[in-house]
């Protein structure tokens, strides 16, 4: 057992001092550098996208606000449509009839 996490601790030493990482881990500004965003703005998911997208540098064309043609002309910039999340937990009843 203690020769296993050896072995295993010593391939993970070496596979992180030779310089191996996944591939497309590039920064997601570099990346995407514009991107349109669709969906309903009020929403906390559409917020939280939003906001994460522009702290890592990626310019967030909003379509439902007023800046909504500054892109219009640009090709090959993707769009992405959130869609609030919703969760349902169904219950079910079961009683003495039942």
């Amino acid at each position: 057992m203690k020769l296993n996490l050896f072995l295993i601790g010593t391939l993970l030493a070496l596979t992180t001092a030779c310089g191996f990482h996944f591939p497309n881990q590039g920064r997601l500004s570099s990346t995407v550098t514009r991107m349109n965003v669709n969906g309903d703005y009020h929403g906390k998911f559409y917020k939280m996208v939003v906001s994460k997208l522009k702290i890592r540098g990626v310019a967030v064309n909003e379509l439902n606000c007023s800046n909504r043609d500054n892109f219009k002309n640009i090709d090959n910039v993707p769009t992405l449509n959130i869609v609030e999340p919703t969760v349902s937990t169904p219950i079910n009843s079961i009683d003495a009839h039942g």
